[in-house]
């Protein structure tokens, strides 16, 4: 039996309406070229759960592999504030 694809990165409306479901991981080293530095440096980061699409094909930025959707809402000035739990969940639980 085939697995079914997950969505594409082009088809991100699709995913937001019909697959809506990205989720906390267990814990894996994975990619992001989120472009996130305005408000975050590295070592922040280290440790932070964070919310990310991780169904979607690896995609080539530049010279940079992203292997994950990190997700955020843009502040005042356009730059990227990190989308998280406001409490501790466990890794792998699905958001609905």
């Amino acid at each position: 039996m085939s697995r079914p694809r997950g969505p594409r990165w082009n088809e991100g409306r699709r995913a937001e309406r019909s697959w809506g479901a990205p989720c906390l991981r267990p814990p894996s080293v994975k990619r992001s070229s989120a472009q996130i530095t305005a408000h975050y440096r590295a070592e922040e980061l280290i440790g932070r759960q964070v919310i990310a699409v991780v169904n979607f094909p690896p995609k080539q930025v530049g010279p940079f592999v992203s292997e994950v959707l990190v997700l955020g809402a843009y502040d005042e000035g356009g730059e990227v504030i990190l989308l998280r739990p406001d409490q501790a969940v466990g890794p792998g639980s699905k958001i609905g």
